[in-house]
Order: structure tokens, then C-alpha cells, then sequence
């Protein structure tokens, strides 16, 4: 016997992808994935959600929820974040491994949560992880380093398993498209616990090799059918762009490193705290090098700084306030930012083109990216790029979460030149199939978590087909 529907697929479905593939051919894998910001209840206030209900910000409440709609949808690789640490070994990870899931948390030290990538054992095989630290402390010695907050990402080396059936993503379907029962898995949810003194530190489990120990057996054998996946939580505070930028840099410079000269195609998802238009956004999506505005550039400025010396200064250290002695300060004053700013903006600059040099063979496509033409309650944004209008839904609305597909260049069979990029949601690797729907927001007011949805995100989720030449 089935169970039950969880109240957040009820209203939810998948959506066949326009795209234009060459039906004929035939994937040589078939796989789905999810990204979801679960909700750390380590951060959760009251003040923060005034609107929930006091059972749906409840621990004992909200994971049922949270593994029912996993469970329900059952996706074969799973990126989740903000999951809380001692959560995940009590209770993520024993559900998951009941259901035939392996995988790692990895968290920042200091952090009490985590991201965690799990995938289905009967589908893949963990090559290798990498755990990134992506924050820094300012050298006090080097006045072009800034401190870059301690958030976490994590990348796996996945290998399909000899015949990892294609028909197991047709299970996630039914023929009206909607979101079938779960497969293959039995009984209630009967959540396990672990000893705290069995708990571990968040580090690459020893049964996988890590990525310096991995690197050159990983990808000997070239035949093997592999793909990276990334997932990470980026900096949240909404003037971060320039520690954002960072932050994406590290990580993109790991999977460059992991990738073995770009064989195995990319997929990075997450929290990115980014929306559609933000600089951050265009910078993954667009082919490089760009033209960026001077408006877009000065989103990557770091904020250390506020370049606005028009606030008004009535009085002096001497008591004087003159208006000789006012404008001779203001006018030193915006000479000092002036200078700042200047610096400030060609380091960027710099950085930027090092961005366009290192990172020009990884552009992504979004897989919600063409959403708004599929649901015509997302239209009213249209510096969103078709993106939904929200992935986040508290006070504050909007799209932070992301499957981005690496986009792959097509080559020229003669000179065996990139001569084109893809300008479609398809790649030489990868082809979006199916998206999950965003809920109505008739389910969502006045604000998330509620007793359908026990997270202030909504899970993301993708069906790709996966082609080798």
C-alpha cells in the first residue's frame, strides 16, 4: 500500500521542458535532481516568521513534513542546505540510508548546519568529494584581501553504475505528468536515532576517497560515465555581491580542478542568495568575457566601504563649524572615497576579467530559467529572465535557489574548434526534460513555514537526460 500524498506535492507537478533535442536519440542516462534550503531550525525565530502557526515552527512537526515530501518525490540526487547538524545524523541520515541513499553532510566549523548531497546507491557511485571552505580572514599585511564569510560548499564526483536503469526516472511519473506515489519504498516514517559520540565532524566519510587523494585514479578510466554535482549556501546578506562573487569563484575553481580538462559536465545547485538580476546570475549565464554595466559591476563592490560623503557633518572635533572648514573636509573627504572607490572598482575589474579567462568554458543555464512559460502567475517580473518569481516565501518574496546545468559548447566535428555556444536548455552533455512546479501562492500565504510546507524555501527539482559522445 502507497502512502499517502505529503500536503506540499498535492498541488504540484512536473512540466514537460521545450527544448530542441533530437528526439530519436537515446540518453545514455536519465536522472533527476533536487535542491532544497530545508530550514535550519538552529535558525529559526519567532520574530522572523510572526505569521507561522507555533506547531509548524516545530522541530517534532516540520521533519515529518520535510522527509514525507522527500521521500514522496524521491529524486536520485539530493542537495540540501541549512541542515542542521546534529538533525542529519539523528535523523536525515538514517531515513535516507533506509531508502538506499548515501552521501555526506559537510559544514563550516563554528556552523551548527550544513549542506548535505546525497544520491540513490542503485544509481551512483561517490567518486570523490571535495569539502570548500569558502571564507577567508583579511590580511592585515595585504590591502587587496577582504575577509569572505566562513559559508560551505561541497562537490561530488558521481559515476553512474552499470546499468542504472533509465526506467527508474520513469517511475517518477505517471502518464498525466503529476507526482506519482513513492517507489520501492515501504512502511511508515519511523525516524531513528544516533548516539551523540557517533556523530562526525562534517569531513569526506573514509569508505570515499577525498579530492587530493582521488584526483588522478578518478578519472583514468575516460569511458566511465560521470558528472560533478556542486551545492553550496552562499553569503545571505543582500548587499554581499562582492563576497558572493568570491564565494562563487572558490568554488567554480574547484570544480575546474576536479573536472579533468572539462570531461565530466557540471551541475551546481543551491541557496545562492542571488536573484535573476543579480550580477552574479548574469555572470553564470552568460557567455564570457561581458559588458557589464557600471550599475552591475558596482554590485561586486565590496561594502566595507560607503562611498556616499554627502551625509551632513554640523560640527568638528574643534567645535568649529564654519562653512570654509565644512566644505574644505568635505571636499578631502570625497577625494578619500574618490580614491577608494577607484581602487575599489579596478580590482573588481580585475577580478572579473580573471573570471572571464579561468571560467570560459562554464557557462549554465538555470533549469527553471523559462518557468514563466509555463505558468503564467510568474510573468510579472520581467527583470527575472523567466525565472519564477519566488523560491523564497516569507515577508520577503523572491528566487534564491538554482540547478544550473553546465552548458556545453558544441564542437566543430573538422577542426574540432568551439565555434558556437547552446542557446537552448540543452548541452553536449546534458538535456532538461522536466521541472517540478512552483506551488500557487493560494498555499503559501501569508508566509512559509506552514503546515503543508515546513521550510521558508521551495524544494527545486529536475529530470535530465544525460548524453555521452
Amino acid at each position: 500500500m502507497s502512502n499517502p500524498v505529503p500536503k506540499s506535492c498535492k498541488n504540484r507537478k512536473f512540466i514537460s521542458v521545450l527544448n530542441t533535442a533530437d528526439e530519436t536519440a537515446v540518453p545514455t542516462e536519465s536522472f533527476s535532481i533536487m535542491s532544497y534550503n530545508v530550514l535550519s531550525q538552529k535558525n529559526i525565530r519567532r520574530t522572523m516568521f510572526p505569521y507561522a502557526s507555533s506547531n509548524s515552527l516545530k522541530w517534532k512537526f516540520r521533519k515529518g513534513n520535510l522527509l514525507s515530501e522527500i521521500k514522496h518525490l524521491r529524486p536520485d540526487i539530493i542537495c540540501l542546505q541549512e541542515v542542521t547538524i546534529d538533525h542529519y545524523h539523528q535523523v536525515f541520515q538514517p531515513e535516507f540510508t533506509k531508502w538506499g541513499y548515501i552521501g555526506e553532510l559537510h559544514f563550516s566549523y563554528g556552523k551548527n548546519h550544513g549542506v548535505a548531497i546525497m544520491c540513490l546507491k542503485e544509481k551512483f557511485s561517490i567518486v570523490s568529494n571535495m569539502r570548500i571552505e569558502l571564507g577567508c580572514q583579511r590580511n592585515p599585511n595585504d590591502p587587496d584581501s577582504f575577509y569572505i564569510p566562513d559559508n560551505i560548499a561541497q562537490i561530488f564526483v558521481l559515476e553512474f553504475n552499470e546499468n542504472s536503469s533509465t526506467d527508474s526516472l520513469t517511475q517518477l511519473t505517471n502518464s498525466n505528468n503529476s507526482i506519482p506515489t513513492t517507489p520501492n519504498v515501504e512502511g511508515p516514517l519511523e525516524l531513528d536515532s544516533q548516539s551523540e559520540n557517533e556523530l562526525d565532524i562534517g569531513m569526506p566519510n573514509k569508505k570515499h576517497k577525498s579530492s587530493n587523494e582521488s584526483l588522478e585514479t578518478s578519472f583514468k578510466e575516460s569511458h566511465k560515465n560521470r558528472i560533478i554535482v556542486a551545492n553550496t549556501h552562499l553569503y545571505w546578506k543582500p548587499d554581499g555581491g562582492f563576497e558572493r562573487f568570491q564565494q562563487m569563484t572558490k568554488i567554480l575553481s574547484c570544480c575546474k580542478q576536479l573536472s579533468a580538462d572539462n570531461k565530466y559536465p557540471l551541475l551546481m545547485c543551491g541557496d545562492f542568495n542571488t536573484t535573476p538580476d543579480d550580477t552574479l546570475y548574469t555572470l553564470l549565464t552568460c557567455p564570457k568575457p561581458l559588458k557589464l554595466s557600471l550599475d552591475m559591476t558596482e554590485q561586486l563592490l565590496p561594502t566595507t566601504t560607503d562611498y556616499d560623503s554627502s551625509e551632513e557633518q554640523d560640527d568638528f572635533p574643534d567645535g568649529s563649524n564654519t562653512d570654509e572648514k565644512i566644505t574644505q573636509q568635505l571636499l578631502e573627504a570625497q577625494k578619500n572615497i574618490d580614491s577608494i572607490y577607484n581602487n575599489d572598482l579596478n580590482m573588481v575589474n580585475s577580478k572579473l576579467n580573471k573570471f572571464y579567462s579561468d571560467f570560459k568554458n562554464y557557462t549554465f543555464f538555470s533549469s527553471y530559467s523559462n518557468y514563466s512559460q509555463y505558468d503564467e502567475s510568474h510573468l510579472n517580473n520581467p527583470k527575472w529572465t523567466g525565472e519564477p518569481l519566488y523560491t523564497n516565501y516569507t515577508n520577503w518574496k523572491g528566487t534564491l535557489d538554482y540547478i544550473m546545468i553546465q552548458r556545453f559548447p558544441f564542437k566543430d566535428t573538422e577542426t574540432n574548434s568551439i565555434n558556437k555556444c547552446s542557446t537552448n536548455n540543452n548541452s553536449q552533455a546534458f538535456v532538461l526534460k522536466e521541472i517540478l512546479s512552483i506551488p500557487n501562492t493560494t498555499f503559501l500565504i501569508p508566509g512559509l513555514p506552514n503546515e503543508a510546507f515546513s521550510s521558508d524555501h521551495i524544494s527545486i527539482m529536475a529530470k535530465i537526460d544525460y548524453y555521452k559522445n
